[in-house]
């Protein structure tokens, strides 16, 4: 018999900054749940915590009512003391009326204190009528200090923490030992074995089956129990049963059908069965790269340390250059890193001796580039987080342009609809901080995948490949009758390329004392005035937000968000004047340097 998975954590509905081709609506749901073979969810809408909770909460019981055999509501909850929540007695009384068994506490998304004289109301009536508590971690925030003080406030209450992730491993280890009504997901706590370390010390019965659906593909918390080591009857209780006796007893009672996409290796994995192709592993941190055959064989290849391993991989590296080789391209291969995984020492070593004075370059978040920056020789970094971007000049001047080796920033969340001036200080705001330039915008990365109706949504490089958060999300260009041409976005960037010209020549001659009196004055005025307006454009202004990336005070923001006020400020200052007064005063530092 197929287990029965019911998922403790999936969300329908629109919210902001939804990409165009973002799977959301509930018949989306119903879809990805049959596709992974799940039978149930408990769910949200996403409009909760975007919008009016209450009617979100309200709305969500209707939409889903035909299909209450296999989705049940969770509602967002919270105190009503400041009145736009209603009191708890009619929350209660709702709840009850609408059969919900499940609420959702997200004190740091609505800003409410962690005090038990706000909560301890609510937290009595949850408690008389045995409804799960569901808990979220604040992502931007770097520990769980916020819910180890709900868990204080709620420790008599049935709870369930989600969005916790890999790094939090041991605070939630914690957690787990001082909470003995705390359960939690593994949606976002995607580390190797973790069910089954946390099964082993804690019983299997805290441990619950979740996907993170629809911002997650579903397969991924099903490969947790697909393949575990768990006893099956541990198993089955991670899967859907502890989900089913904390919300009363109730959840749905069969798996789906297998869709239109079912094939051997769906059937295969529904049945926890090895997959009978070959699988190749990409996580493989110790060097052995293990490969799933026909059957139920596991062929292992050699350790990277493994002398047999250079035998391996040398016709490989061999072949390729000498492809490259044919098309004049020999002298610019590197070896490449795509995610937040830096090799170890021994994996560089082996493909250093495949081809000795071959460098390499990496795209990542920016921890591991920093690491892999110490025992590798790094033609060009881009990564996401570790960059450091032009300042006020009254607190520090930098020169970014100056680095010997290739350092970018990969602004990973712009997109096409985002503010121009982005496009056009991509460069500037670079090279007056700390970094070359930036990377990863995508050239043809236009939608070229239609929908249902023929509206062109989804992009190749999604279609084929996802590095979820590093993925590229813009075009430069657009699709034109004989080719790719230009867009608004590309002459803005272009434009601020060239800008970025005139700035290095005004500052070279800066550094190298090549001019100096009023000359260098008026030069060092007009440069930090520069920055000071880049700055200015690309800023919220405003001291509170929902988003950290949105405070006035984040230095960042400029690329993750699309906050208005400063981009409202910077189109009706005098930005053309500015343009022309630098390209001014580069000609009047070139005659100078001329002799003139």
């Amino acid at each position: 018999m197929e287990r029965i998975y019911f998922d403790c954590n999936a969300t329908f509905g629109p919210k902001p900054h939804k990409p165009l081709e973002a799977r959301w609506t509930l018949e989306h749901l119903r879809q990805d749940l049959d596709l992974c073979g799940i039978a149930g969810a408990l769910v949200q809408h996403a409009q909760c915590l975007h919008g009016d909770p209450m009617r979100a909460n309200r709305a969500m019981v209707r939409r889903i009512d035909r299909y209450r055999d296999r989705l049940f509501p969770c509602w967002v909850a919270f105190p009503g003391a400041s009145g736009e929540f209603p009191d708890v007695k009619t929350f209660m009384r709702e709840l009850k009326d609408n059969d919900v068994k499940a609420v959702r506490i997200e004190a740091r998304h609505f800003a409410i204190p962690e005090r038990e004289i706000l909560w301890g109301e609510l937290r009595d009536a949850l408690l008389a009528e045995n409804i799960l508590v569901v808990m979220c971690v604040d992502r931007p925030a770097p520990d769980l200090r916020h819910i180890e003080q709900l868990l204080d406030i709620f420790k008599q209450n049935k709870v369930l923490l989600l969005d916790h992730f890999w790094r939090q491993w041991r605070t939630v280890h914690y957690l787990m030992q001082t909470c003995p009504n705390l359960h939690i997901d593994f949606s976002s706590f995607q580390a190797n074995r973790a069910v089954e370390y946390f099964a082993a010390r804690f019983g299997a019965e805290r441990c619950l089956f979740g996907t993170g659906l629809m911002d997650k593909a579903g397969g991924a918390g099903r490969g947790f129990l697909d393949w575990t080591l768990l006893p099956n009857a541990d198993a089955d209780k991670v899967a859907g049963g502890n989900l089913r006796r904390l919300l009363g007893n109730v959840g749905p009672q069969k798996a789906p059908a297998p869709t239109q996409w079912h094939d051997t290796l769906t059937a295969a994995a529904r049945s926890g069965k090895a997959l009978h192709c070959e699988i190749w592993d990409n996580h493989c941190q110790q060097g052995e790269v293990p490969v799933s055959g026909e059957g139920k064989e596991i062929v292992n290849l050699p350790k990277y340390s493994d002398p047999a391993s250079k035998k391996l991989w040398k016709p490989v590296i061999d072949g390729i250059a000498e492809r490259l080789k044919k098309h004049g391209l020999e002298k610019t291969i590197v070896y490449g890193i795509g995610e937040d995984m830096a090799p170890a020492a021994h994996v560089t070593t082996l493909f250093e001796s495949l081809r000795p004075k071959t460098e390499w370059v990496i795209h990542s978040h920016g921890s591991s580039a920093q690491r892999f920056s110490k025992i590798v020789s790094l033609a060009l970094r881009a990564d996401v987080w570790s960059s450091y971007f032009a300042v006020d000049p009254d607190k520090a001047r930098s020169y970014g342009w100056q680095n010997k080796k290739v350092d970018v920033n990969f602004p990973r969340d712009t997109r096409d609809h985002h503010p121009i001036i982005k496009f056009r200080f991509a460069g500037e705001l670079n090279i007056a901080g700390k970094q070359n330039g930036f990377g990863r915008f995508g050239g043809d990365f236009w939608s070229v995948l239609p929908d249902k109706k023929g509206k062109m949504k989804g992009t190749l490089g999604i279609r084929y490949n996802t590095w979820r958060n590093l993925d590229i999300k813009c075009t430069l260009l657009a699709p034109g009758k004989e080719g790719a041409v230009s867009t608004h976005r590309f002459e803005m960037m272009r434009e601020g390329m060239q800008e970025c010209e005139a700035r290095i020549f005004i500052e070279r001659a800066l550094l190298e004392k090549k001019i100096s009196g009023e000359l260098a004055k008026k030069c060092q005025y007009l440069l930090d005035e520069r920055t000071r307006a880049m700055l200015r454009g690309t800023n919220s202004l405003m001291l509170s937000a929902r988003h950290w990336a949105g405070l006035a005070t984040c230095n960042v923001g400029w690329w993750m968000t699309t906050f208005q006020v400063g981009y409202q400020w910077y189109v009706s200052s005098d930005w053309q004047g500015r343009s022309e007064d630098l390209y001014s005063l580069a000609d009047e530092v070139a005659k100078k340097l001329e002799g003139g």
